[in-house]
């Protein structure tokens, strides 16, 4: 590993894969693919560049001579069983990790997506998207092995869209500008580029927290079609686009809304946005977790099991189609203010929640949230 820095001071821990047109292709210790330009680098840095891939260009030959000199010509080893080769890296049993940088747009100053998995691609069923928090990093996200294994739970790949922005006016959370064409084409070209080719075809399963929420939701206004569940966690004043050219389809997608216990009731923007849609038999359920330090965790947790609990009742059993889950009657459904729970659908008042396990843990969190309120 190098530690690297950049001009303006930031500084990276990663290793150098390869140089390639003044670009250094970096990958960090969770797995991450950076490519960026050499001349953003420091003195120091940019000489340590030049070292390590002067060592890079002789390792090859080196390697070989060292296995004529072993095994003798025609007798080389074999490459290492249970590998697989992805954009130039020896992954073991399998990982991929493609990095699509995008120009700015107008209401974000920068944007990378990353696509991530450690599982064979053809166990891939949907794509798990996840939305870090304002001005996050996708770094962050896979080096927690939570998110990676709640993944692998769900035979998802993982995707993560991060965008940079300090305009807090003109929020990239809104998909219906340039930042929702970036995600659309991103997601094509990574596609292409890393020879997932059924990527384009795959549901999603998103989440977001705070900002990442509000992108979260920004994408349910953009896709809902293609959304197989979506949960997200809110500030008190979230910012949320609320309308859609597929209102149509938002009704069929099972969400689940979560704030913290600060406030005394749901935000009022939320609360109508809820209402219209439960009004319509939306599969929706409201959450109240508590805090917890600067991330919500007990919205996380409530969150993956609202996955695992959703994800085999969607997901098709022939055909790409994903299931309507608004009239099955085995469901059950939680009083957003009593918090009690009973096995039948959900009318206009109450929370839709796919079943008994995670109807327990939904009231067991909003009992918890509104014990530490007072």
């Amino acid at each position: 590993m190098l530690s690297l820095s950049s001009v303006s001071g930031q500084e990276i821990s990663a290793e150098l894969i390869e140089v390639s047109k003044g670009v250094a292709v970096l990958k960090t210790s969770s797995g991450a693919i950076k490519k960026i330009p050499i001349k953003k680098f420091s003195p120091e840095s940019i000489a340590l560049l030049k070292a390590e891939y002067e060592k890079l260009k002789n390792a090859p030959a080196a390697e070989e001579a060292a296995d004529d000199a072993e095994h003798g010509e025609g007798n080389k080893k074999a490459a290492p069983a249970g590998k697989t080769k992805v954009d130039g890296l020896l992954a073991e049993p399998f990982k991929l990790t493609h990095t699509e940088v995008v120009p700015k747009g107008a209401n974000f100053a920068a944007a990378s997506f990353v696509l991530y998995s450690d599982i064979e691609l053809e166990k891939v069923r949907s794509i798990f998207v996840i939305c870090p928090a304002l001005n996050g990093s996708a770094e962050n996200l896979l080096a927690d092995k939570k998110w990676r294994e709640a993944a692998k739970k769900l035979n998802a790949a993982i995707f993560i869209p991060v965008y940079i922005n300090q305009d807090l006016e003109n929020m990239y959370t809104n998909m219906k500008k340039q930042s929702g064409e970036a995600f659309d084409k991103a997601l094509k070209q990574v596609a292409i580029k890393s020879k997932f080719s059924a990527l384009n075809q795959l549901p999603f399963i998103v989440w977001g927290g705070k900002a990442g929420g509000e992108l979260a939701h920004g994408i349910l206004s953009l896709y809902p079609e293609k959304i197989l569940a979506l949960a997200a966690f809110f500030e008190s004043k979230p910012r949320l686009e609320t309308t859609s050219k597929k209102t149509k389809d938002i009704p069929t997608v099972p969400c689940l809304f979560i704030t913290d216990n600060t406030a005394a009731s749901y935000p009022e923007v939320l609360l109508d946005y809820y209402k219209k849609y439960k009004g319509k038999k939306a599969p929706w359920a409201l959450a109240k977790t508590y805090t917890s330090h600067s991330m919500p965790t007990a919205a996380e947790n409530l969150a993956l099991q609202y996955f695992e609990a959703i994800a085999p009742l969607r997901r098709p059993k022939m055909g790409t189609k994903l299931n309507n889950v608004t009239m099955l009657k085995d469901t059950w459904s939680g009083d957003n203010e009593s918090f009690e729970i009973q096995q039948r659908p959900a009318d206009k008042g109450v929370s839709w929640l796919p079943s008994e396990a995670f109807a327990n843990a939904w009231k067991a969190t909003n009992i918890k949230a509104a014990a530490a309120a007072h």
